[in-house]
């Protein structure tokens, strides 16, 4: 991963005297990267979609040499990743207000992904009425 972020950086400071082979490299990384993340979230770990969706600052050069690899990133991360962190977040906020009913405090209703989950949806264009549902799910399960 730290070769990733090392072109990533090199990508973005020196757009315009990028060594091609390196564009070659960075590109070809990408695709499994995505898939990894992917399988990831499906095995319950975010990891690595955090570090794919750091190549959402390379999207328009992505465009100009994947346009399918750009549509799929740009949809895993604008949309699958943060509707997935949703998801996570009010399952366990759930699950933890069921356990206590009661309680005032329930540390799983402060999931630290949860508020930029939600702010990327809306700011993307993603949300749909199943993130409205689960706000609304949120809401009941941690009232404030």
């Amino acid at each position: 991963m730290t070769r990733v972020f090392t072109i990533l950086i090199a990508l973005a400071a020196c757009k315009d005297s990028v060594d091609e082979e390196l564009v070659r490299r960075y590109m070809a990384k990408i695709r499994p990267d995505l898939e990894k993340a992917k399988a990831g979230l499906v095995a319950k770990n975010e990891t690595s979609a955090v570090m794919v969706c750091s190549s959402m600052v390379n999207l328009e050069d992505i465009k100009k040499t994947d346009a399918t690899l750009a549509v799929d990133l740009a949809q895993f991360c604008t949309r699958d990743y943060p509707l997935w962190v949703m998801r996570h977040a009010v399952d366990k906020a759930e699950a933890a207000r069921k356990l206590d009913p009661k309680s005032t405090f329930l540390p799983d209703c402060t999931d630290l992904f949860y508020p930029q989950a939600v702010e990327d949806l809306q700011t993307y264009g993603t949300a749909t009425d199943e993130t409205r549902a689960l706000e609304a799910r949120m809401t009941a399960a941690c009232p404030k």
